[in-house]
């Protein structure tokens, strides 16, 4: 054969083929997708929206740890700073199964935030109280290997604190929200606690018997308080 028409074969067979940071798609080497089974990626503004989910043209390539075998939609968003995010479909007369899972990186099964199949009856729910800031993957899926079409939300709301500080009053810090202390003294809080900064911690010389403190036999337990056994 001429050098010329002799056949080509394969760029590469997998990843370490490629130079750089180039991956083996195909048999071909080519920058690093997003996400790799992906035809299509929906963009989310980070200050959410509403969303129809149609999967009928679309690949089934991924799957969440409770469900999801149907074909998936795949929306993309990123936080400039923490929220708290809820995620809700509306699969209402359309017959269909909603499956939602979330990740942090698209084609990594061991990076996803959680998953959800029922929530009141066939719809599909995600609630995060805070998600730090950064780049997340949404997958809409169905339970069934079915191409689906149902409604979506994302409700992204931003958080009101970092610390206890930021809060007024007596309020503190949870979840990147103000809320209510869950003590202002010690006998609000079980016996093996105290209250410190709003919340009941647990009190490391708190005893019932001697062999309960850390330092026995150099420490005694009298009256539910590790002391030192010479009296200093």
């Amino acid at each position: 054969l001429n050098s010329a028409c002799e056949a080509v074969g394969p760029e590469c067979r997998e990843d370490v083929d490629c130079p750089g940071d180039l991956v083996c798609i195909d048999e071909v080497c080519v920058p690093e997708p997003i996400c790799r089974n992906a035809e299509q990626i929906t963009e989310v503004d980070q200050n959410g929206g509403d969303f129809l989910v149609d999967t009928s043209n679309r690949p089934s390539a991924y799957s969440g740890s409770c469900a999801g075998a149907g074909n998936e939609q795949i929306y993309r968003f990123t936080l400039d700073e923490g929220a708290g995010v809820v995620i809700t479909t509306d699969a209402s007369g359309r017959g269909n199964d909603p499956v939602l899972f979330m990740r942090r990186e698209c084609d990594d099964p061991g990076s996803e935030l959680g998953c959800n199949d029922d929530f009141g009856g066939l719809d599909s729910q995600l609630s995060f109280d805070l998600l730090d800031a950064g780049v997340y993957f949404l997958f809409a899926d169905s339970l069934n290997a079915r191409p689906a079409t149902y409604g979506l939300s994302i409700e992204v709301t931003p958080i009101e604190c970092n610390d206890d500080a930021q809060c007024e009053g007596i309020a503190v810090c949870e979840a990147g929200r103000c809320v209510p202390p869950d003590c202002v003294r010690n006998d609000q809080c079980d016996r093996s606690q105290r209250c410190l900064g709003g919340r009941c911690v647990e009190r490391e010389d708190f005893c019932e018997r001697d062999t309960d403190c850390p330092d026995a036999p150099e420490e005694i337990c009298e009256a539910e308080t590790c002391i030192s056994a010479n009296g200093a």
